[in-house]
C-alpha cells in the first residue's frame, strides 16, 4: 500500500526531555501539523534533523541544541537517504515543509528514494517556498487537500458517470425531453481505490453531451455535445456526493 510522504525541518523550539519526535517539536510548523494532521490518508512523517538526520515522527528521541549550519548542510546532503528507515515502504507523493536549507537535504533525500524505487515513478514532488507565514500556509493547505479527498470507484472509459435528472416544467409535469450525461474518456487508477486526484494533480477528461436531438428548452438551444476537461472534485461533488443525479452542464 502507498502512502504520501511529509519531509518536515526540525525546529530550534523543542520540548525537554525524551519524547516521540513529532512531539518533541514545537515550532510553528509543527503546530500546524498537530492541527491539521488528516484523519484519513494522512503522510507518513519524517523529519529532516540538523543533528540526526532523518528520524520517523514516531521515533524517541532526547531533546538537543544544533543549529542548522552550512558545514551539517553539507554532511548531511553527502549522508543521503539511510534507505533502512524507509524499508517495506512504498510513497505515491512527496511534499517537503522547511526552510531553503532543510529543502535542499530533503531533495537529496527524494533523489536517492526514486532511484531506490521508494518514491514511485511520476509521483508528484512539491514542497514549501516564502518566508515562515507563507510555509505555515502551504503545509496547513496541503493537509487540508489530504483531508478532503474522497475515494472513487473504478470506472472504465465509456462509462456514463453522471445523468441529469429530468427537467421539470413550471408547472411540476416532467419535461419529455432526454436528459444530459456525463461520459468518462479514460480510465480511473484502479490501484488505492482510484483515488480522486485534486486539481494540483490533474483532471479526468470526460465528454458532456446532450442525448437526442437538438432541442429548445426555457427559449434555449441546448449545446448537442461539450468535450473538455473537469476538475475531480466537482465530478466528486455532483456524482457522489448528489447522488449521480446532476451532471457538471
Amino acid at each position: 500500500m502507498t502512502r504520501p510522504l511529509l519531509l518536515i525541518a526540525c525546529s530550534g523550539n523543542k520540548l525537554p526531555g525524551t519524547h516521540r519526535a513529532i512531539d518533541l517539536y514545537q515550532g510553528v510548523m509543527f503546530q500546524v501539523l498537530r492541527k491539521w494532521m488528516p484523519r484519513e490518508g494522512a503522510p507518513d512523517v519524517y523529519i529532516v534533523s540538523a543533528l540526526r538526520g532523518v528520524v520517523h515522527a514516531d521515533t524517541r528521541i532526547a531533546t538537543y541544541e544544533q543549529p542548522m549550519t552550512e558545514e551539517r548542510q553539507q554532511l548531511l546532503i553527502a549522508r543521503g537517504a539511510e534507505l533502512a528507515l524507509f524499508r517495506g515502504k512504498r510513497f505515491d507523493e512527496v511534499f517537503i515543509a522547511g526552510g531553503a536549507m532543510y529543502r535542499d537535504v530533503a531533495e537529496v533525500i527524494v533523489r536517492d528514494l526514486i532511484a531506490a524505487g521508494v518514491i514511485l515513478p511520476g509521483a508528484p514532488v512539491r514542497a514549501t517556498s516564502g518566508g515562515i507565514g507563507e510555509q505555515r500556509g502551504q503545509l496547513g493547505a496541503y493537509l487540508r487537500e489530504i483531508e478532503a479527498r474522497t475515494l472513487l470507484p473504478h470506472y472504465k472509459c465509456g462509462d456514463v458517470l453522471v445523468r441529469r435528472v429530468p427537467l421539470r416544467a413550471p408547472n411540476g409535469d416532467t419535461y419529455t425531453a432526454p436528459t444530459d450525461q456525463l461520459t468518462l474518456l479514460e480510465d480511473t487508477n484502479p490501484a488505492e481505490a482510484a483515488r480522486v486526484r485534486t486539481p494540483a494533480e490533474g483532471t479526468l477528461l470526460v465528454r458532456a453531451e446532450y442525448v437526442g436531438e437538438r432541442q429548445k428548452i426555457d427559449r434555449r438551444w441546448r449545446t448537442p455535445i461539450l468535450s473538455g476537461q473537469f476538475d475531480n472534485v466537482d465530478l466528486l461533488h455532483n456524482y457522489v456526493l448528489k447522488g449521480g443525479q446532476r451532471s457538471l452542464i
